[in-house]
């Protein structure tokens, strides 16, 4: 019995509620709430996506991205200005490599053609083959970085 147990602390549920904190009160409660406030949205959203959604789930995000279209906008627009990260670059090798798999497997037709049932077949196709669109993103990461380099260069051109 050489080991000695450190005491948890339990907190209420007035503790966790999403609330402005006082000064004083403990730090990780104050991150904790921010966190809550601030990215309560994103959070759902990321949830939501990994499974297929039904028609009126459909309908329901398409209301929302109708809402929201001027903040995704003018999020966009501030992007456009600044150099790309490296997990944003693997992020659009990937979605290259997956559009360029469904372009494959749709036999080149556009996603927008084909009926939900097809999308959805094909979405499943996707799935299973995830480790080689893993490669193909790999491949294409020094083509996607070259691009965002060349629109980076003709931003600063044009000024």
């Amino acid at each position: 019995m050489g080991f000695t147990r450190k005491r948890l602390e339990v907190y209420t549920f007035k503790e966790l509620l999403v609330a402005p904190l006082e000064d004083g009160e403990d730090e990780y409660l104050k991150y904790r709430a921010k966190k809550r406030r601030n990215g309560a949205m994103y959070e759902e959203a990321e949830t939501e996506i990994e499974e297929a959604l039904t028609t009126q789930q459909r309908v329901k995000r398409r209301q929302i991205m109708r809402r929201l279209k001027a903040k995704i906008a003018m999020g966009r627009k501030r992007a456009m200005k600044k150099r790309a990260t490296p997990e944003k670059l693997k992020q659009r090798a990937a979605r290259r490599a997956r559009q360029a798999m469904i372009k494959k497997l749709s036999r080149g037709k556009d996603k927008s053609e084909l009926s939900y049932s097809q999308r959805k077949e094909i979405e499943q196709r996707v799935a299973k083959r995830q480790s080689m669109i893993d490669r193909m993103a790999k491949k294409m990461l020094p083509t996607v970085r070259k691009d965002d380099m060349s629109k980076m260069a003709g931003r600063s051109a044009k000024k």
